[in-house]
């Protein structure tokens, strides 16, 4: 299997170094937004899908 020096698993990197990288991930600034926005989207999409109502069959037609 190919391996890298730079490029490596999460699991392989040191526990010290790893909590470092999780740390700096939540402190992120664009995280929040994108959240908010990713979530804004789910609920527009959610809504359209479930306020489409089909036109109730009369007899006439």
């Amino acid at each position: 299997s190919w391996s890298s020096p730079f490029v490596q698993r999460f699991a392989e990197i040191p526990v010290d170094r790893r909590e470092d990288a999780l740390r700096r991930w939540s402190r992120e600034t664009m995280l929040p937004p994108l959240r908010l926005f990713f979530l804004l989207v789910k609920v527009f999409c959610l809504y359209v899908f479930y306020s489409w109502v089909s036109r109730a069959r009369t007899p006439t037609d």
